[in-house]
């Protein structure tokens, strides 16, 4: 395993709490600034990154989000291709816990020969559920949400020459697990401070391209040229025909890594 995971993974192995993001984020910092990075804290109100390097000069956004999650009842997906899909299967948690506290407390309330406590048993557990979705415990196997995102862009981030480290930003990103508040955070400031707007959907993936996808599609869809060629065809095709005349892994002239 990475060094930088393996540290992350032993001393902050969850960081969803502020004492745990704050613990997160001096640890960033430090390790940043050893690398020679010019580290700062960017305080969005309701969440806090960190950023290293000039987001206002650098042409590549490196992108993870620090936090981890809550300990979800059911496995969490990402269908990037497929909006529809990932919004009904959002929308599956709370409609099973409105469906088991109301039948628990029909049940209950039946086996009790109490038919009046229905509708209250079920309000205190409809409570009780939506308590645990804010404040439940915290997801301890989060490797993959996000010390893997973080462990990357460390490494990158120590591999980088001096001679790239002017064009590329590092942003660990707050509030990944929470709407995504820190990359919210980040792009609104990015339009108040008269910088170009991010593409929002881009600060939640691991890399972004600001360059080409910028100048020929719309702000909020850039983010479509970095999904399977089939989609980016149907979305973009001018980023299509860009694509096929420069593959990814040679194209240099318009900051895209994978």
């Amino acid at each position: 395993m990475d060094q930088y995971a393996q540290r992350i993974t032993r001393d902050y192995p969850v960081r969803r709490k502020a004492q745990e993001k704050e613990n997160m984020r001096t640890y960033l910092m430090g390790q940043l600034r050893a690398l020679g990075y010019d580290a700062k804290l960017n305080d969005c109100g309701k969440a806090v990154n960190v950023i290293a390097g000039d987001p206002e000069r650098a042409s590549i956004l490196y992108a993870a989000h620090y936090d981890t999650p809550l300990r979800e009842p059911l496995p969490a997906i990402l269908c990037p291709t497929r909006p529809v899909t990932y919004l009904l299967y959002q929308a599956l948690t709370p409609v099973l816990a409105l469906v088991l506290c109301f039948a628990v407390s029909l049940g209950a309330t039946f086996a009790l020969s109490l038919p009046n406590l229905t509708l209250p048993l079920f309000l205190v557990l409809l409570i009780g559920a939506l308590a645990y979705l804010k404040y439940g415990p915290s997801e301890k196997n989060n490797v993959n949400a996000n010390t893997s995102g973080v462990a990357a862009l460390l490494r990158t981030a120590e591999q980088l020459t001096p001679r790239y480290r002017n064009d590329v930003c590092f942003l660990f990103l707050d509030g990944g697990s929470d709407n995504m508040r820190g990359a919210k955070g980040f792009r609104k400031r990015s339009v108040q401070i008269g910088s170009p707007p991010v593409p929002f959907r881009s600060l939640h993936r691991t890399y972004t391209q600001r360059g080409h996808c910028e100048a020929h599609c719309p702000p909020l869809r850039s983010w479509r040229c970095w999904l399977p060629d089939r989609t980016r065809s149907r979305r973009c095709p001018e980023c299509r025909s860009h694509w096929e005349q420069t593959p990814p892994p040679a194209c240099t002239s318009h900051g895209l890594h994978r």
